[in-house]
């Protein structure tokens, strides 16, 4: 995966620049947004062009090789996120929680002696 510690950051500028290729008026949801230091507000919907011009990371004039040098060292510094196994957990169930246990409580199963 691309978007994951130690992931590539190539194959993840190809998927973004698949998605830069649309129509320019074509409205893209965010699947996530934090604000930046400029703007608190969530940013939850753009259109292509929005998303070319504003980007920090690729925006238009922005190249594969500096996006790839950016987001590797950008990535050497992070950890794994805070709840990052509870959502794999979903998300590798296309959405779905993990089935019921007994007494019909729904867990979540992290390991203690990995990651």
């Amino acid at each position: 995966m691309a978007d994951l510690p130690d992931g590539d950051a190539a194959p993840l500028w190809n998927s973004v620049q698949t998605i830069l290729a649309l129509p320019m008026e074509k409205r893209r949801y965010a699947g996530h947004d934090h604000g930046t230091d400029e703007r608190q507000d969530i940013l939850w919907e753009e259109t292509v062009s929005d998303h070319r011009r504003n980007s920090k990371r690729v925006a238009d004039g922005i190249s594969k090789g500096e996006f790839v040098t950016t987001r590797t060292e950008r990535d050497k510094t992070l950890s794994l996120p805070d709840r990052m196994l509870h959502a794999l957990q979903v998300n590798l169930r296309a959405g779905h929680r993990p089935p019921s246990e007994a007494g019909g409580l729904v867990d979540m199963k992290i390991p203690v002696n990995r990651l």
